[in-house]
């Protein structure tokens, strides 16, 4: 499937409208899906979370803002989806547009939010790297990003 025909389909959601002659996305994420074909690879940020007293990993994190998916894999293998409303993914991408590996993300950033919610006071994300993910099919990009989405300890 094309890009052309997912976004047809409504798989992909409509990109933000232009206000007071700014994009509304930062340049950096407006690169859209990159389609070869039948493949189509989306950009997702991968994010370490951990406790701040004792730097304990506890989950891994990973976000798609082009498929609007949000994901935390904790350490027990438990997956757990983050919603987020129409309204906060701006935010959310002007922050991911930053260098985030000049400094560690802050507790009160929405990306923090978004990941650990009220236990930012307990838990500490950094982030990791920015990767391409590869899915066959638009259909199934959740099931491909809940699979990229894995919890590993360092080494």
């Amino acid at each position: 499937m094309t890009f052309g025909q997912a976004k047809r389909k409504g798989l992909i959601p409509p990109r933000p409208h232009l206000s007071r002659g700014r994009a509304a996305v930062p340049l950096v994420l407006r690169r859209g899906l990159l389609d070869t074909g039948r493949v189509v690879a989306l950009r997702t940020w991968t994010f370490a979370i951990s406790f701040i007293q004792s730097s304990t990993p506890v989950a891994q994190a990973l976000i798609c803002p082009e498929a609007r998916y949000i994901a935390v894999r904790w350490q027990d293998g438990r997956l757990d989806r983050r919603h987020v409303s129409s309204a906060l993914w701006p935010g959310l991408e002007q922050e991911l547009a930053q260098d985030l590996a000049a400094k560690p993300v802050s507790r009160s950033s929405l990306i923090s939010t978004v990941l650990v919610g009220s236990m930012g006071a307990l838990m500490a994300v950094s982030f990791l790297e920015i990767h391409p993910v590869t899915v066959g099919r638009m259909e199934d990009a959740e099931s491909v990003l809940d699979a990229a989405t894995r919890f590993s300890q360092p080494v």
